[in-house]
């Protein structure tokens, strides 16, 4: 599961850490001598190729667009199924694996995440909660913390925060589905309360 560092995070001991560096060229040759930094000249642009960058850029701008149930059909469709196994459900977590979601759900579990006490995961169902619509597609979510809650009275025992059935807003990357879990795991949550 990959995550980005924020702030004032902690990171447990036993976490692998990944730390990239990025490197800008220099501004001097071999000798030591100023590189320009002249813009090109309007005769040195090549326009040939303008269509296919622009098309490029329109489906970048796509991939990075939030799905919700009312931009795109698949979610929409997968919060209507009854099933979580649905063939539907992992179709559609294959097919945007890597694009962010949100939904409104309700916590279905919350437990605590292994030795950690500050870390809890969450099971979301994809629906507001009702007694009579306890099944359906869901989503788990690994590792939430204090940096992924968005509450209207601020962070408190999460816990008590989110109770068994309380409806929440959720916003986080798609990353894998599992068959035998019959469930979307998701990362980089943001989960707010709702009424």
């Amino acid at each position: 599961m990959r995550r980005r560092f924020q702030r004032r995070s902690t990171i447990q001991k036993d976490i692998d850490v990944v730390i990239r560096y990025h490197v800008f060229p220099s501004n001097k040759n071999s000798d030591g001598d100023e590189l320009s930094t002249a813009l090109p000249s309007q005769d040195d642009i090549d326009y040939s190729n303008t269509g296919a960058s622009e098309a490029a850029t329109a489906e970048g701008n796509q991939n990075n667009h939030v799905l919700t149930t009312s931009n795109c059909t698949e979610p929409a469709t997968a919060m209507n199924e009854a099933d979580p196994a649905s063939p539907s459900m992992k179709a559609f977590s294959e097919k945007y694996k890597g694009r962010t979601i949100e939904f409104d759900g309700n916590v279905a579990v919350l437990s605590p995440h292994c030795t950690d006490a500050s870390r809890f995961d969450m099971l979301i169902l994809w629906r507001g909660f009702r007694r009579q619509f306890l099944q359906g597609p869901n989503s788990q979510i690994a590792r939430i913390g204090p940096e992924n809650i968005k509450a209207k009275d601020g962070y408190s025992h999460l816990p008590s925060l989110f109770p068994i059935g309380s409806n929440v807003h959720s916003k986080a990357e798609i990353e894998d589905y599992s068959d035998t879990r019959e469930s979307e795991f998701l990362t980089n949550p943001a989960v707010s309360d709702r009424a």
